[in-house]
């Protein structure tokens, strides 16, 4: 199951760009991107409704798609939930959400350039993706802030809660031939000390015959707290058993990841505000 979905979640191998920067309905306060002094998050909670009837021996392509194309069902239990840096603590009451921040202090406030430079100095060039962003800024340098990208879950089952979406599709035919298309959202939310225009300018890696793609743009984020939604989008195709043979390969050694072997096809990620089509979702 691992091997699997390191092939066809090719954004396992690129989600460190999320983690740093950042049935269900449509999503809570769906186009809303700016939230003023005080933070409330709040709204239906969701978890992956697992089917451990199906067997990868059985059916292939509806294994894969299970986690591919995910199934979401309503939580309706009730567990605590907090932001760790700053000790805010919340709760799901009966699946309900309930988590209120005000303006952090000014101890956990950084400046927001060194938000930007660790970001593509640190984590893409550490995984070999250092020219995926050719360049991030700010055009207020004095702007500070601060970023919760996740909930902490105090449960023994689940270990956050994260607001995010992913659908894909995964087919295979004449036995050897695949296909697979996906795409995830995920929000993150940032105060702000001021107001300021962030300016992404995008490049590309290539991993293999597989090119990933960042796109330009800008977003601005008023003084407060605001969400900020990284997306993906890409589809591969290729020889499932080239591309197994890849990853047991890169399994191994890690260091081959830029080999690819993965298939063909394109990702792209993209930056914005809002939080549409996200839903929160226990993990």
């Amino acid at each position: 199951m691992k091997t699997f979905k390191k092939l066809i979640g090719i954004t396992a191998i690129i989600a460190v760009i999320g983690s740093v920067f950042l049935s269900c309905d449509e999503g809570d306060n769906p186009v809303k991107s700016s939230f003023g002094e005080t933070l409330k998050l709040s709204g239906q909670v969701n978890i992956v409704k697992e089917d451990n009837s199906i067997l990868i021996e059985d059916d292939m392509e509806k294994y894969i798609n299970s986690f591919i194309n995910p199934k979401y069902e309503i939580f309706k239990g009730t567990l605590n939930v907090s932001d760790n840096k700053s000790g805010t603590q919340g709760n799901i009451k009966t699946g309900i959400l309930n988590f209120e921040i005000n303006a952090p202090g000014e101890v956990l406030l950084i400046p927001i350039g060194n938000l930007i430079e660790s970001f593509p100095s640190q984590e893409l060039n550490n995984q070999g993706f250092g020219d995926l962003i050719k360049e991030i800024k700010a055009d207020n340098e004095d702007v500070k802030c601060y970023l919760i990208s996740k909930l902490q879950a105090e449960s023994n089952e689940y270990e956050s809660l994260r607001r995010s979406n992913q659908s894909g599709k995964f087919s295979i035919s004449q036995f050897v031939n695949y296909t697979v298309s996906i795409n995830t959202d995920s929000v993150s939310y940032i105060y702000v000390t001021d107001k300021v225009k962030i300016t992404v300018t995008g490049g590309e890696e290539e991993l293999g015959d597989v090119t990933i793609k960042c796109k330009s743009g800008s977003f601005s984020l008023e003084k407060g707290w605001n969400s900020i939604k990284i997306s993906l989008s890409g589809s591969l195709s290729g020889d499932i058993t080239e591309a197994m043979a890849s990853i047991v390969e890169i399994m191994a050694n890690p260091e081959n990841i830029m080999k690819g072997g993965f298939g063909k096809g394109t990702v792209t990620i993209s930056f914005s505000t809002g939080d549409s089509g996200t839903n929160w979702v226990l993990e």
